[in-house]
């Protein structure tokens, strides 16, 4: 069996093998690999905007599709996501409550989406305000943001995001409420 040779470090005439001791990287390079790691997630976004991975937006929209848009507007939105549907509940005319259930196509931006696995819901956005059991799922309502995820429960007891649905959140209304 070949073995590769041994990296040295060249160091005058005295070469030596490299051992697992380096010193800390210096302030510098901490720096530089600060700007590279941004760099990197800077280049992360705009990969996932460039493969047509809609932004789901808390209280607002899915993707293109907004919330307060009418028909109209949602029927041309929806040619902008390809395969991947929203569906929506209309009140008044305009669009009152968004859902997906498209794995792939929206995520939000701490990059949740439909498949994601329910602890991770929790852990970025801590335990909901309110808890609706179905038959075999449960929502998990986050009300001020505007925002739900469906979860069914797997066998290991966490279990997995199959639907996204986004609605007008308390926040903003809370927050223009005149103050007594």
């Amino acid at each position: 069996m070949l073995h590769p040779p041994a990296k040295v470090r060249a160091t005058g005439s005295d070469q030596r093998p490299i051992s697992g001791n380096t010193p800390p990287p210096q302030r510098g390079e901490i720096v530089r690999r600060a700007w590279l790691t941004c760099g990197f997630m800077l280049g992360l976004a705009v990969a996932v905007v460039a493969q047509g991975i809609g932004i789901i937006s808390p209280g607002q929209g899915i993707g293109p599709v907004r919330l307060g848009m009418d028909q109209a507007e949602i029927t041309h939105a929806l040619t902008q996501t390809g395969p991947c549907t929203v569906d929506v509940l209309y009140a008044d005319g305009h669009a009152a409550h968004l859902k997906t259930s498209w794995g792939g196509c929206f995520m939000t931006a701490e990059g949740l989406q439909v498949g994601s696995p329910a602890s991770h819901v929790v852990y970025r956005f801590g335990p909901p305000d309110d808890e609706e059991a179905e038959e075999q799922s449960t929502w998990l309502r986050y009300v001020g943001r505007g925002i739900a995820f469906l979860v069914v429960r797997d066998r290991s007891g966490d279990g997995v995001v199959i639907a996204i649905a986004i609605f007008p959140g308390l926040a903003g209304r809370l927050a223009r409420l005149p103050m007594m």
